[in-house]
């Protein structure tokens, strides 16, 4: 559903190059192998699809990421003295 409400969106707007770069490593350009992400994919376009698993996936991170707390004894942890 969101990939094709965007992409009906952007053809919309006049986009009419939508097919050729819809999707592309989002790091590396020249990068054509595996599955890659394609344009509906972008966080930009989150807050239009807020139940959307990959948008509740971001949010999760970013709180993990928000509230995650390193305390200093578990640097005292066997696994880290090795």
């Amino acid at each position: 559903m969101r990939e094709t409400v965007i992409a009906n969106n952007l053809l919309a707007a006049g986009q009419s190059d939508l097919l050729s770069d819809w999707s592309a490593d989002p790091y590396d350009k020249n990068f054509t192998e595996g599955v890659l992400m394609n344009r509906a994919e972008q966080q930009v376009f989150d807050a239009s699809f807020p139940e959307h698993p990959l948008t509740r996936a971001r949010q999760l991170i970013t709180q993990i990421e928000r509230d995650l707390q390193w305390k200093q004894e578990t640097n005292r942890l066997p696994v880290f003295n090795q």
